[in-house]
């Protein structure tokens, strides 16, 4: 599917799955499916498109599919703030998919730019970038610029220079507090004159729109009106300037803080450049709320490690600048010294948490006007880079160890079988006639299976009663974690398959995916068995382990249900024929 939206959350999906079928006089559409939303999604299809809604959701289903069959993505703007998108997917002549996407626009402005601004008064267009016309305008442009346009396909440049207040011509280059790309997206904070001569502060955003050709077709525009936010009398109090998730300055304030420290005499000006290692990891397998709370604790130790007149800000997601007026070398020293200590601290006194903060810093001392702050600032980022590349091997690795800690804290044994279980596993690769790197493979995905359990509360994994039905759907997704941690892991990533597929049962009654039979993988089939054995073995909170005997009677009853039937008889083999050389 085209990812046109690439840089936007997808607030709201469905899908509805039809089949047309024709004939010489008519079309006749049957609904095979449709998920949950389509019907409240396609109702704005007919309205963003003045069309006439059927009682039938079929006939719906076949106005929009025929809507789009010489379009196959459609996309329309409702109520000012969503951008909606179909796409029609043919699978066969008769068969075809129609996809509904909802994209909120409020909600991605925090994100972009660190702030609550959800409330404040703003206008979209869609812009194309080709001609520079802007294809769309929302119905709320006359309210909010004071001004109004019939026709929409007029030269949106022209317009927007028009409204810049000519006495404010130098305050896009002079006082612009922040325009950078970020993720392809460009945010400028600028003065508009609309034709009522009132002059605004607003906040432009700009996210582009990707093609089939991976470039730039559309963009979307935003423009926030900043009016309720410019009564602070101390920049420091203006929530512009305030990163909402640490409470420390964002990078709005960066060429404020550049400013004040350019007009101010400082014996010597000190800059840390500091960057979060292994976020993407954390985020990309943990969630966005491990990723959030790695972030709060840095910060935390930031602001505890320096002085109250020191200036920190969040420069970028994973990225922080600090600057600490009047502080030579030996005392930047200290403060680094400080920040190394408390991440030592936390990591040492949080051993049961997942989450590992390491650090890349770099940082230079600035005396007298020898450079610039933006010189200096370049200065420390290239030393954090250089420091960054050193720690590189070493990150994914210590979380990997930690979660291995954390997983032993969880679900604890009170004896070790990783070694009985290694050399059950290599027998069973070598009756396979594996290759000796495959059955390397297998016997650390036997190990790392249950990764995904790290997520899930100690309660549920070691409660002595029966699990209710939501505590056994929170269980049941472990293994869609355990894929997401592995994939973000350089060392698993060739695993996650594998991971993710290790609860599918022979029958196709597991999950997360219903597989059966040979569609599972065959490493996953063989650690489903390895698996399950070590846990009939291992002692439980909610049951008593079982016999060696009583275990292979188990397997061999589960065997063309559970578990894959000539598999479990290999293994059992291995089983007695370790026995009787005991």
């Amino acid at each position: 599917m085209k990812e046109l939206f690439k840089s936007i959350k997808v607030s709201k999906e469905a899908f509805a799955i039809i089949e047309i079928s024709k004939n010489d006089q008519d079309a006749n559409c049957r609904i095979i499916k449709t998920s949950e939303f389509f019907e409240e999604i396609s109702k704005l299809f007919f309205e963003n498109n003045n069309l006439e809604i059927e009682k039938d959701l079929s006939k719906n289903c076949y106005n929009i599919a025929n809507q789009l069959k010489n379009n196959c993505i459609v996309k329309y703007i409702n109520n000012n703030s969503q951008v909606l998108e179909f796409e029609l997917l043919t699978l066969n002549n008769d068969i075809n998919v129609i996809f509904a996407r909802v994209f909120e626009l409020r909600d991605i402005i925090d994100e972009l730019i660190g702030i609550d601004f959800k409330n404040l008064p703003f206008l979209f267009l869609i812009v194309d970038t080709d001609n520079k016309k802007a294809i769309y305008i929302s119905e709320n442009y006359s309210k909010f610029i004071g001004q109004f346009q019939d026709d929409i396909t007029y030269d949106l440049n022209s317009f927007l220079d028009n409204c810049i207040d000519s006495i404010c011509k130098d305050f896009q280059t002079e006082n612009n507090l922040y325009s950078r790309s970020n993720n392809d997206r460009l945010i400028i904070k600028q003065k508009l004159l609309n034709n009522l001569k009132e002059s605004r502060n607003i906040l432009e955003i700009g996210i582009p729109l990707l093609g089939d050709d991976k470039k730039v077709q559309t963009v979307i525009v935003m423009l926030v009106d900043l009016f309720e936010l410019e009564d602070y009398s101390n920049d420091e109090d203006n929530p512009f300037y305030i990163d909402q998730l640490t409470g420390v300055y964002n990078r709005n304030y960066l060429n404020v803080a550049i400013h004040k420290m350019n007009k101010s005499k400082y014996s010597a000006i000190s800059i840390i450049f500091a960057d979060i290692d292994g976020l993407k990891f954390v985020n990309d397998g943990f969630g966005h709320d491990y990723g959030d709370k790695l972030i709060m604790e840095v910060s935390s130790i930031l602001k505890d490690s320096t002085r109250k007149s020191d200036i920190i800000v969040r420069y970028g997601g994973d990225e922080f600048i600090i600057f600490l007026p009047n502080t030579d070398v030996s005392e930047l020293n200290h403060v680094t010294k400080r920040i190394n200590d408390s991440i030592n601290y936390f990591n040492n006194t949080n051993q049961l948490n997942p989450m590992r903060i390491s650090l890349s810093i770099g940082s230079c001392t600035i005396y007298s006007d020898e450079i610039t702050i933006d010189d200096g600032i370049k200065k420390a980022e290239d030393l954090m880079y250089t420091e960054k590349l050193k720690q590189r091997t070493n990150v994914q690795k210590t979380y990997i160890d930690a979660i291995r800690e954390v997983l032993q804290y969880k679900e604890p044994t009170t004896n070790d079988l990783s070694e009985f279980l290694d050399e059950l596993t290599i027998k069973l690769g070598l009756e396979l006639k594996f290759e000796k790197d495959l059955i390397e493979m297998i016997r650390v995905l036997c190990r790392v299976n249950d990764v995904g359990k790290i997520t899930i509360d100690t309660e549920i994994l070691n409660k002595p009663n029966k699990l209710t039905d939501k505590e056994w759907e929170v269980l049941k997704k472990h293994p869609e974690m355990g894929y997401r941690i592995a994939m973000a892991t350089k060392e698993l990533s060739n695993l996650a398959e594998y991971i993710l597929y290790h609860h599918e049962r022979w029958d196709g009654l597991g999950y997360p995916s219903g597989l059966s039979a040979d569609s599972i993988p065959i490493y996953s089939r063989i650690v489903a068995i390895i698996d399950s054995f070590s846990s009939m073995i291992t002692e439980k909170p909610y049951r008593e382990k079982l016999t060696i005997n009583q275990a292979i009677d188990e397997l061999r009853s589960n065997a063309g249900t559970q578990f894959d039937p000539f598999l479990v008889e290999l293994f059992i083999k291995i089983l007695n024929e370790n026995s009787d050389k005991n």
